[in-house]
């Protein structure tokens, strides 16, 4: 097993900033994320290959690293268990993305119709219909 991770200059680990930050001393969760954002964000990136995704998701892993504080096991390392978080929200955001396909106002219009803007500002139709369009 190896040691637990520690700045060469700080020699505090990361288990002992997840004790400190179980104890309330929540300065310990900003070093946390200084140690781990870029590579987190590295992950991620890799998965969902969109840099506005990827901050979302890294921003929710330290959220449930915060709120879950209580129940990080000490004498296990943090890396597993925030690449396991970010991993699984991954999936998460794939398997929403895939049931709510996003379509570009490009591939839904023909060349025959109006354009967006008008769909929208058409005095013809309704709210309804042109909330639908």
């Amino acid at each position: 097993m190896r040691p637990p991770r520690a700045t060469p200059d700080q020699g505090v680990t990361d288990i002992e900033l997840m004790s400190a930050l179980r104890e309330g001393r929540e300065i310990a969760l900003c070093e946390l994320i200084t140690r781990w954002e870029k590579r987190l964000l590295s992950f991620v990136y890799r998965y969902t290959q969109d840099t506005h995704t990827t901050q979302d998701i890294v921003q929710e892993v330290f959220a449930r690293l915060y709120q879950k504080r209580e129940q990080f096991k000490s004498e296990r390392e943090i890396s597993p268990w925030l690449f396991t978080i970010a991993a699984n929200l991954c999936h998460n955001r794939a398997r929403w993305k895939k049931r709510h396909p996003e379509h570009s106002w490009d591939e839904t219009a023909n060349p025959e119709s109006k354009s967006p803007e008008d769909l929208i500002t058409d005095p013809a139709l309704g709210p309804v219909e042109s909330t639908i369009r």
